[in-house]
């Protein structure tokens, strides 16, 4: 295909994607997993249904075309003013002792509640860093490759990881567990994908995605054309043997429909690293448009998650793009080589993955257990354990300081019998002692208390 064939298929695109959305972004919005949002199947019914034809009112009963209007009732001159009253001072009164009172849960006392973070006894909750994975499938279903997504704090930008769904990885240290990503999806779905991609990266994932060709193609004709360079030409083999070059190498303007067709496109007998490669490029072309379009929200789609918010935090922050590093591994003879991490770079991956995701959910329940990290000292030593506690297999929900500073000892509490051993691995992982301190209402499964004897070490 050459520029002008793209350049005219251009007609198909910002016009195309508004009457035909099916097959477009919402369509691969219904398809969410994880967070599936119904009411963006439909919108047909928004404001466009609100325009209708009002009929001419009725004259009848009228003098001389006008009805007089109606005099105001009592009740909207005198009660209504004091039920307003009423409600905003109840309203006050809530408010104010939502925020000086607590209800501890253990024994019923109220507690002041502590708003000063350098304070003994503050205690907040935190949120994990926003993650998505997207599984490119074509429309007959199979899988074409795989994005690994992460947002940084306040949508300020993020890191995008392509894989190639011909990659063998391995969830755990033994090489007997090594698996091809591609035949996991096919014989477990979504489900059984996240856990291993979410396995081999050491965090799982907040938000699903499967997106089609045509799906995909929707969504890329919101910023459409999108400018790509091939490095080769990409071709089909006919009835006979036929070749016939299909998109030539070079430069290209490509349509949102073609650019879909692009990324899921592998020429007979070539590896598939250079289409994974390819679609790092159409990435790359993706966010940049999206950085620079003149409505953001409609490049993006007006979601406030799902996909639409890393493409705007992608798009218009400072990101990361990375195909994943993966040597050739082949059983010799003519079939094809497939790709693999040497221990070089799982290093790497960890160290990518802890970079991407600061606070990370496990990648299924139960694969890292909550914790809450509480400072002893009050020199911010809390601060300095929690990347740590993250390499060592926490997931951190709660952050402050213990009820008095001073603490000596580092100590690691876990609350119910059941998660002793998840204690006992994580006070070895950081140097500290085990203790029981039972309390079935705690917010995590184990309370991290940094003592001043961990300055030390």
């Amino acid at each position: 295909m050459n520029t002008a064939d793209a350049t005219a298929d251009r007609d198909s695109g910002p016009r195309a994607a508004t009457a035909d959305r099916d097959s477009g972004p919402r369509a691969a919005t219904a398809e969410r997993v994880s967070r599936p949002r119904a009411a963006t199947a439909d919108l047909d019914s928004g404001p466009r249904a609100a325009t209708v034809e009002r009929p001419e009112p009725s004259r009848a009963g009228r003098v001389g075309g006008k009805r007089p209007a109606p005099g105001p009732h009592p009740f909207w001159g005198l009660v209504f003013p004091l039920l307003v009253v009423a409600v905003a001072a109840l309203v006050f009164a809530v408010w104010r002792e939502g925020t000086k009172l607590v209800l501890d849960s253990n024994n019923g006392e109220r507690r002041e509640t502590i708003t000063d973070p350098t304070a003994p006894g503050y205690q907040a909750f935190v949120d994990p860093t926003p993650t998505m994975l997207v599984a490119h499938l074509s429309d007959g279903g199979d899988l074409v490759g795989i994005t690994v997504l992460a947002r940084t704090a306040l949508d300020q930008g993020g890191t995008a990881v392509l894989l190639s769904a011909e990659t063998l990885l391995e969830p755990s240290d033994d090489p007997a567990d090594a698996v091809f990503v591609g035949e996991v999806y096919e014989a477990a779905g979504m489900e059984g994908l996240s856990r291993l991609v979410g396995d081999v990266f050491g965090f799982g994932f907040r938000e699903t995605l499967e997106i089609t060709t045509s799906q995909l193609g929707g969504w890329l004709r919101l910023v459409e054309p999108l400018p790509v360079v091939l490095d080769d030409d990409l071709v089909s083999v006919g009835a006979g043997g036929l070749v016939e070059t299909e998109y030539r190498a070079g430069f290209q303007q490509l349509s949102g429909a073609r650019a879909a067709e692009v990324y899921g496109w592998l020429n007979e007998g070539e590896f598939d690293s250079n289409r994974t490669q390819r679609q790092a490029d159409l990435w790359e072309a993706w966010l940049s448009r999206v950085g620079t379009a003149d409505d953001l929200v409609a490049a993006t789609l007006p979601f406030d998650d799902g996909l639409s918010a890393y493409l705007r935090a992608l798009g218009t922050g400072s990101r990361r793009l990375e195909v994943l590093a993966v040597v050739a591994v082949s059983f010799g003879g003519e079939d094809p080589p497939f790709f693999a991490l040497n221990e070089e770079q799982k290093v790497q991956l960890k160290r990518l993955a802890r970079e991407m995701v600061p606070l990370p959910v496990g990648s299924h329940l139960g694969a890292r257990p909550s914790v809450s990290l509480l400072d002893g000292t009050g020199a911010g030593l809390g601060d300095q354990m929690l990347p740590l506690l993250v390499d060592a297999g926490a997931e951190i929900t709660v952050l402050g300081n213990a009820a008095v500073f001073g603490v000596e000892e580092t100590t690691v509490a876990y609350h119910l019998a059941d998660h002793r051993q998840a204690a006992t691995a994580l006070a070895d992982a950081i140097g500290a002692s085990t203790t029981f301190v039972e309390d079935v209402d705690s917010p995590a499964d184990l309370t991290v208390t940094v003592g001043w004897d961990w300055a030390g070490s």
